[in-house]
């Protein structure tokens, strides 16, 4: 039983987001309730009082108290930024950048921001305060939830106010809501927009979209070199684009008899024929099947390519948006089944390219799975 979650949960129901003894009997009411939701006894609301109480002394107190667990510590760490937030915007800025971002991101409209949460009226201010102040009870593996009426408050004053070089405003509330921190690179791949302890998560506007879901390993890259080589030998040109269709012209050529036939007979000329041309296109692709059978291409292709998709699918474990007053959140192995290569070792349809080494998707996809 964690009796810090019993009374983040207790104060995030309540208008002030907190309370002070002596408690009036709406608070005890609410109490009451989340002793049941978490299956506690009653005989745990004198404790949990005791706790709240000690977690809204002044800090001259607290320094008196005895030791701390680090949970309580943490807690307390909690309870100061929520009772000094707005006492100053250099005091909010600072909050905010510690706890959901790093100083590198450029961010504006803070200023913006602050002066609009004060202009709320006191019980709306409260709580956007205490959704900023205090630790979320949201996580991802909870999945798909409606904003509570303040959060949808909160997250209206955002989209107006800030603004994120390179990155949608929304992640912004995202952050605060799930109580993380905004992940931000400028590698051409995909790696999720929001760490948290449970790991990364992607949250976009996935609709008409082509999404990096990441970069491809060695071993994809090998067999992916194969298919390329193969594909100038056969047609006489380079790939363009590394695009779906071309690799699947390649991997549907493989597979067809009269086209194997006459690449093992090309690779057996290169013992008889004294023409250095058919000889050298006989060697080149030899070299460029690495030891493999040419008939084993498409299947070897097929599993090097569900290995790495899986492996980025793990790397990033939640994919959500925002729809509304919505939050859509899906766990991204749920997609495995929609990009993964067809019976027939070919690309689905649903991959857009393999160019610049990285895996390219329909990002329509992830959004039809999200509010499926």
């Amino acid at each position: 039983m964690n009796l810090n979650k019993i009374i983040q949960e207790w104060f995030y129901r309540l208008d002030k987001g907190y309370a002070t003894p002596p408690y009036n009997e709406t608070e005890l009411k609410i109490l009451d309730e989340v002793l049941i939701e978490f299956n506690v006894s009653s005989n745990y609301r004198s404790t949990i009082q005791n706790l709240s109480s000690i977690e809204e002394r002044s800090d001259e107190e607290i320094d008196d108290a005895p030791p701390t667990t680090d949970d309580s510590a943490d807690h307390y760490v909690q309870n100061s930024d929520f009772r000094d937030l707005l006492d100053s915007f250099e005091k909010f800025k600072e909050i905010l950048y510690r706890r959901y971002f790093d100083q590198g991101l450029q961010i504006v409209g803070l200023d913006k921001l602050y002066s609009d949460i004060l202009n709320q009226p006191d019980s709306i201010r409260d709580n956007i305060r205490r959704i900023i102040g205090k630790k979320s009870n949201r996580d991802f593996v909870n999945g798909t939830f409606k904003m509570g009426q303040y959060e949808k408050i909160f997250y209206s004053l955002c989209k107006d106010s800030i603004k994120i070089q390179n990155l949608a405003p929304e992640l912004f509330w995202l952050s605060i809501i799930f109580d993380c921190k905004i992940s931000y690179t400028d590698d051409n791949a995909t790696s999720g927009n929001l760490k948290s302890e449970l790991g990364l998560a992607f949250f976009d506007n996935f609709y008409n979209k082509a999404i990096k879901l990441g970069n491809l390993n060695i071993e994809m890259l090998s067999i992916l070199t194969i298919i390329k080589n193969i594909f100038s030998i056969l047609y006489e040109s380079n790939m363009t684009g590394i695009s779906k269709d071309e690799v699947n012209k390649v991997l549907e050529d493989l597979q067809d008899p009269k086209t194997i036939e006459e690449l093992n007979t090309m690779l057996a000329s290169a013992e008889t024929t004294k023409l250095s041309a058919i000889k050298n296109l006989s060697n080149k692709l030899k070299s460029v099947l690495e030891n493999h059978n040419i008939e084993e291409v498409p299947a070897i292709f097929a599993e090097k390519f569900n290995n790495n998709l899986s492996d980025l699918l793990s790397n990033c474990p939640y994919m959500g948006t925002i729809s509304g007053d919505m939050v859509y959140i899906i766990q991204s192995k749920e997609l495995f089944p929609q990009f993964n290569c067809t019976e027939y070792n070919r690309l689905s349809d649903t991959i857009v390219s393999l160019t610049s080494d990285c895996l390219t998707v329909n990002g329509t996809v992830i959004n039809d799975k999200l509010f499926a």
